[in-house]
């Protein structure tokens, strides 16, 4: 997929591995965020509650509060470069009778790395959920890293053997990842722009002639 790059300094091979992960993100069912943790995107399972015992998945537009609650945050692509440590953006648009729309974007305004989510079509299509009870009241960094090591471990193994053909998704899922934790960054929300932002219409227009594409 070849796109113009607007005037953002950034390698050409780059944007191709941005390009890559923008349409794996598009296709999947489940939620894709870049993972600092594995240096690179990963799938993760819907994010669940107890409420009255009964574990329900956390409806879009709390999921933001959620990660905030537990100082977590989503990285978009841009984390990937010599940017450092971004949280992508979550946007609401307010639909009149209608849901409000929830979408999470690029750390910056306008884009400059494409990331897209699509909140409430992940909810309705993903099959994967989890409580990640292990996640919740974290205190530092380090206890965080503690606690990710074997999962971490375990999903290297896992992505080994899905390149080796073990898996028909392009992304392996990270089991009990569900973002970063930072006592410093915060899950940021922001304007809803998606028709404004000039790489993100883009975007739309070249993955509207990929099959299944329904974002």
């Amino acid at each position: 997929m070849s796109r113009g790059h607007w005037s953002i300094n950034i390698p050409e091979d780059q944007w191709s591995l941005f390009d890559e992960w923008c349409s794996f993100q598009l296709h999947s069912s489940d939620i894709i965020v870049y993972s600092i943790l594995a240096r690179g995107p990963v799938r993760l399972a819907w994010p669940t509650i107890l409420i009255a015992g009964k574990e329900e998945p956390i409806p879009p537009n709390r999921l933001r509060d959620w990660l905030v609650r537990n100082g977590l945050y989503w990285p978009c692509w841009c984390s990937h470069g010599d940017d450092g440590v971004l949280p992508s953006r979550f946007a609401v648009q307010q639909v009149e009778g209608r849901q409000d729309r929830i979408e999470v974007f690029c750390h910056y305004l306008p884009s400059r790395c494409s990331f897209a989510l699509n909140l409430q079509s992940k909810f309705h299509r993903t099959e994967h959920f989890a409580r990640y009870e292990h996640l919740e009241y974290l205190t530092s960094e380090d206890r965080f890293e503690i606690l990710m090591g074997p999962r971490l471990e375990a999903f290297e193994r896992q992505q080994l053997a899905d390149a080796n053909g073990d898996s028909e998704e392009e992304v392996t899922l990270f089991k009990g990842y569900c973002g970063e934790f930072s006592g410093t960054v915060n899950q940021i929300e922001g304007p809803y722009y998606r028709d404004l932002d000039p790489m993100i219409v883009e975007f739309d227009m070249f993955s509207s002639l990929l099959q299944g594409g329904d974002e």
